[in-house]
């Protein structure tokens, strides 16, 4: 049994789709671990269950790429039985399908994670919230400036 030029070109493809995506995975994962402290200081709750999420579907895309490439492999060498030069058969789209999809997932997390640190802060209302508020007392019968009491930070 023989491969055709075109069975061949489209092993090809898939093979390369599913690199770039595992590739495209790992860069920004290495990326946002490099800058983690740099720009992405003090993330709050949500914000780090949105990054940690999005780092656990980017994995989960990278090992769905691994197992698209074995699938192919798979395929065109079988341990037993004959090659199948298909590659519409379900042991490649299932997890091809999933690679991308939770690659896609991964994408959308990062960049609601992006906007939310982007906005972090910002309101509507022109009040500026950082700043250190101090309450003093008011003095007996006079005003007098006292030593600030309380220090409350936003």
């Amino acid at each position: 049994m023989v491969m055709e030029e075109h069975e061949k070109k489209a092993f090809d493809f898939a093979a390369d789709y599913s690199k770039q995506l595992i590739t495209l995975a790992t860069a920004v994962i290495t990326f946002m671990v490099t800058f983690l402290q740099d720009v992405f200081s003090r993330p709050d709750f949500w914000q780090k269950v949105i990054l940690l999420t999005s780092w656990v579907f980017y994995l989960l895309s990278i090992g769905c790429g691994v197992w698209k490439q074995m699938a192919l492999t798979g395929n065109l060498a079988p341990v037993s039985g004959t090659p199948s030069f298909n590659i519409n058969t379900c042991n490649i789209r299932i997890p091809a399908i999933c690679q991308i999809i939770t690659f896609l997932v991964a994408v959308i997390l990062t960049c609601i994670f992006g906007s939310e640190r982007i906005f972090d802060g910002y309101s509507a209302s022109p009040v500026k919230k950082s700043g250190i508020v101090v309450i003093q007392e008011k003095g007996s019968e006079k005003q007098v400036v006292v030593k600030p009491d309380t220090i409350w930070i936003k």
